[in-house]
């Protein structure tokens, strides 16, 4: 008798799966119907399964967007509002992939809270590893392989997320809503205690190498330079105003520039891109 083996990840629907091979074998489709039911397709025997087209979802809004560094793959993740089943997903399409190049697939659903946020390692041009974090929860979604096939639980962090940033594979960083950050290494295999960010309230994380920037929601920019171990604050407290999104200079590694984008919905003449430079500005 056969050693029948389930699928590692299934496709999507409810009941009545027909599936059927190509001939040459390289391909299997199935069809499935009631929610979430879609026209699916694997290229490893069944073993992982994605959507290509008919899916009964909705989009109720896109959460997030994440290009790898080649430019190549790119992520969404999107919103169903409904309450009946877990339908929030995310898409990638991979436009040199050797099946079905710049073709959207859906890689990956479950129930999301507010938001969904997605972030790739900085070590992979090509987008390969995937992160999700369900907004204002703890919890912490990841795949290889663009997502294609397994998707694993990240233990959970020991604050709710706010936002999130990976410095490498094996480095992840998480701010909440108030002054927290924890750090996840893999040499740990552990969470860190919480470090206080200096940002007030915090909004938005970035992450390059051992640098640490965090934007607040009330006007401030926390700083490190050690792996988020300790914070100092970029000017004073609430010297901008509103949420505060910090990036690094592309040569940052050479003129230690930092940029601070404020939308200010008061007042506008408040809003604008600022840009610090450490241990220069005052």
């Amino acid at each position: 008798c056969p050693d029948w083996t389930g699928a590692t990840k299934k496709p999507s629907g409810r009941d009545f799966a027909l599936v059927a091979f190509t001939p040459d074998g390289n391909k299997a489709y199935a069809t499935t119907m009631g929610d979430e039911s879609a026209f699916s397709v694997s290229l490893d025997n069944g073993k992982c399964w994605n959507q290509l087209s008919l899916i009964d979802t909705s989009i109720a809004s896109i959460s997030d967007v994440a290009v790898s560094p080649d430019c190549d793959v790119t992520y969404l993740a999107t919103i169903n509002t409904a309450t009946v089943c877990g339908c929030d997903s995310v898409w990638m399409k991979d436009d040199n992939a050797t099946e079905y190049a710049g073709v959207w697939q859906r890689v990956y659903y479950v129930k999301l809270g507010t938001e969904g946020l997605l972030r790739l390692s900085p070590e992979h041009d090509d987008g390969d590893i995937v992160y999700l974090g369900d907004q204002d929860t703890k919890n912490l979604y990841w795949a290889t392989s663009k997502g294609i096939c397994k998707w694993s639980i990240k233990d959970s962090p020991t604050i709710p997320i706010q936002d999130f940033a990976l410095a490498d594979d094996d480095t992840l960083y998480v701010i909440n809503g108030e002054d927290d950050l924890v750090r996840w290494t893999e040499a740990k295999g552990d969470w860190s205690s919480s470090v206080d960010h200096k940002a007030v309230a915090g909004h938005a994380i970035v992450v390059l190498g051992d640098y640490v920037l965090v934007g607040g929601s009330t006007g401030s920019v926390g700083y490190s330079d050690d792996a988020g171990d300790s914070f100092s604050r970029l000017g004073d407290k609430g010297a901008l105003t509103g949420l505060v999104h910090v990036a690094f200079d592309s040569y940052f590694g050479d003129n230690d520039t930092v940029y601070a984008a404020v939308a200010d919905l008061v007042d506008e003449k408040a809003g604008g891109i600022y840009r610090w430079v450490i241990d220069d500005s005052t």
